[in-house]
């Protein structure tokens, strides 16, 4: 599939890739070419299994997640999102620009903090569901987080 943008708005040119990994609520806009398929196709995408980590999280409540999930379909599960079935030959007569974009992205010294970036560990402790209160302490700040990489600024 080529990925043509993100919730961020479009990438600046399409990018090629067979699998991609999105976190609950994320989208892509995407460009699909069935033109080299036949009639009667079925093509399916598919929500690849992966570990999600909540039996080291939250033991004994198994693959159902932090808030109990869906028994019948546990966090992690492989799930068939959808199925094309190809119902005619047809020819694309349209073609994908090589530019979508021209937008540079975000540039770190923009930050407001980007002299002085504030550390921070990332951890379950970031999972609460009240944070309007922490806004009134000071703790909603912007943070600068140095892209690539696995630990804080």
């Amino acid at each position: 599939m080529t990925i043509l943008g993100t919730d961020g708005g479009l990438l600046s040119e399409p990018w090629v890739s067979p699998t991609v990994m999105l976190g609950p609520g994320e989208r892509l806009d995407i460009w699909a070419d069935f033109s080299k398929y036949a009639v009667g196709d079925r093509l399916r995408l598919l929500g690849q299994a992966f570990d999600d980590g909540s039996s080291q999280i939250m033991p004994g409540r198994g693959r159902r997640g932090m808030m109990g999930g869906n028994p019948e379909l546990p966090n992690g599960a492989a799930l068939s999102l959808m199925t094309v079935r190809i119902v005619e030959q047809a020819v694309e007569s349209r073609t994908l620009p090589t530019q979508l974009s021209k937008d540079k992205g975000l540039n770190p010294d923009d930050a407001l903090n980007s002299r002085n970036p504030r550390k921070f560990k990332l951890g379950m402790s970031l999972y609460h569901c009240h944070n309007l209160e922490h806004r009134y302490a000071g703790m909603m700040r912007n943070y600068l987080i140095q892209a690539n990489t696995t630990t804080s600024v």
